[in-house]
């Protein structure tokens, strides 16, 4: 597959099959991403992959928090800014949590 079809066909994806992912496909994901380039190619992130729910549940409650207290504060200054900044994090705070792992970057 060319990198412009597999750019194409890329996917955002928001529901997940209850099922395990293999240790070995989460090794092989991370050290790809562990690849992609970086300024000077220092390439200085660290991955953490979690399975564990009760942790997952902590993050995403936890980022709930601190995007509603980021809204109060844009509430302060602008009503109609905190509630389009509320709507807006709604895409990308918890439907992980109904993901089988989560990588942490």
């Amino acid at each position: 597959m060319e990198l412009h079809e597999i750019l194409c066909k890329r996917q955002s994806i928001r529901r997940f099959k209850d099922m395990d992912v293999p240790e070995e496909d989460i090794a092989k994901i991370v050290k790809a991403a562990g690849t992609a380039p970086s300024g000077k190619n220092i390439q200085n992130w660290h991955f953490v992959a979690i399975k564990n729910k009760d942790i997952m549940n902590k993050i995403g409650h936890t980022m709930v928090a601190k995007n509603e207290d980021i809204a109060l504060e844009m509430d302060k200054s602008d009503p109609e800014k905190g509630a389009r900044f509320r709507k807006f994090v709604k895409n990308f705070t918890l439907f992980f949590l109904k993901a089988p792992v989560l990588v942490v970057v």
